[in-house]
């Protein structure tokens, strides 16, 4: 049995499988014991992954554990423990980069489809582990294709186990930790924070769509959850004409990757709009340096400063940013799906540091540029509720909730 009391999983659309720390690494308080449990079988195998930030290796093994803390129900309720194939993590460098013990984790739960799922041994083909190799060193590969898959059919992922075993649907939603823009009228606005949310095998009943039907764009592939944008505007101005140069070689939905990445063309263009937008704002926009735009430097204002509100600072010096993208069903193309963001979500708050002495109330900004195509991270999905329906290959435009008493 897995020994851990509880563990924290940083959830991935972006890989499949599930990874947890088994030793004390950097970022990590608490770890998988793998000599206490009686069950584990580890494989000689390692495998190694690289991202565009962060690393990590470990052992291949194969264990009971559960999804949900089920120690206090009583045995008629308990679900059956699940079997599946877990990777040890005993080496890493910038992968546990939590910023609190409340945003920390010691592993990883891979959502995205079998085909980019590491296994134990290189089955045939390219494996996932040389794939992250060519997406680290900024090598464009194509997706996969019935006759020219990256691995043999067989290939499963930790979240085919949990829908065979639990009998499920092929689907889950999300409903990651974050402040959204709640918009009401022209003059005013409110936060609206979340709880994190993952519902496997279709759409949590206790939460409704604010009263909004869901719309779905098409899933391209089945290996990332590839999507097709076909407009992007920052308060109504385009960023460009041809979507091509949002599409490539690639938009993915990746909840694994905090911020917006942006080819890098469109990334340019993109912050001229907002610093434009920014200056107009007056003295305090006009100040802010090029570093900010790069990700390279801190926004920091005083703690006494209103933060959030329809007037919030720094907040209201920001444009919001919509994204269109294909309508699901529609062959023509031309109809359209959007889904707009607040400056809330784009510009992260990561907390109150000090200055010279002095507390600052800090922001980052949360988007970036990327030689792989679009990645819409977190900062695109936090505080909304997204349906990943693979049984349909389609994912939903992203939603906000209001939590219902069924």
């Amino acid at each position: 049995m897995v020994y851990l009391d509880k563990t924290k999983l940083l959830i991935d659309s972006g890989s499949a499988n599930l990874a947890v720390a088994s030793t004390s690494l950097d970022g990590v308080s608490t770890w998988f014991n793998a000599s206490k449990s009686s069950t584990l079988n580890i494989d000689d195998d390692r495998i190694a992954l690289k991202y565009q930030q962060g690393s990590w290796s470990g052992l291949i093994a194969n264990d009971f554990f559960d999804l949900v803390d089920t120690r206090s129900l009583p045995a008629s309720k308990k679900p059956p423990r699940l079997y599946g194939q877990i990777a040890l993590i005993d080496e890493a460098k910038d992968f546990f980069l939590g910023t609190t013990d409340s945003m920390s984790w010691n592993g990883i739960m891979g959502l995205a489809f079998a085909n980019i799922a590491v296994q134990p041994k290189n089955l045939a083909g390219i494996s996932y582990v040389w794939i992250h190799y060519l997406f680290s060193q900024n090598i464009a590969i194509p997706p996969p294709t019935t006759s020219t898959p990256y691995l043999m059919p067989s290939t499963h992922s930790i979240l085919d186990d949990v829908l065979k075993q639990y009998e499920l649907n092929d689907q889950f939603s999300v409903l990651l930790c974050g402040t959204s823009k709640l918009v009401t009228s022209n003059t005013f606005s409110a936060s609206m924070k979340q709880d994190g949310v993952l519902t496997i095998g279709g759409i949590k009943k206790s939460f409704k769509a604010d009263s909004k039907p869901f719309f779905y764009t098409p899933i391209r592939y089945a290996w990332y959850y590839e999507v097709i944008l076909t407009d992007f505007r920052v308060n109504g101005k385009k960023v460009i004409e041809d979507c091509k140069e949002l599409n490539f070689d690639k938009t993915i939905l990746d909840t694994g990757t905090t911020n917006i990445r942006l080819p890098f063309r469109v990334f340019r263009k993109f912050v001229r709009l907002v610093r434009a937008h920014v200056r107009r704002s007056g003295k305090r926009g006009r100040a802010i340096g090029r570093d900010f735009w790069r990700s390279k430097s801190l926004l920091c204002q005083d703690p006494t400063s209103p933060l959030g509100g329809p007037l919030g600072s720094p907040y209201d010096m920001f444009p919001q940013l919509t994204f269109d993208f294909v309508l699901a069903g529609n062959a023509s193309l031309m109809k359209s799906i959007s889904t707009t963001l607040s400056p809330e979500q784009y510009i992260r708050y990561i907390g109150r540091v000090k200055s010279k002495g002095v507390d600052k109330d800090c922001f980052v900004f949360g988007v970036q540029p990327s030689t792989l195509g679009t990645i819409l991270g977190s900062v695109f999905i936090e505080g909304f509720y997204t349906l990943f329906d693979r049984q349909n290959m389609k994912v939903s435009r992203p939603l906000l909730l209001l939590a219902s008493s069924d």
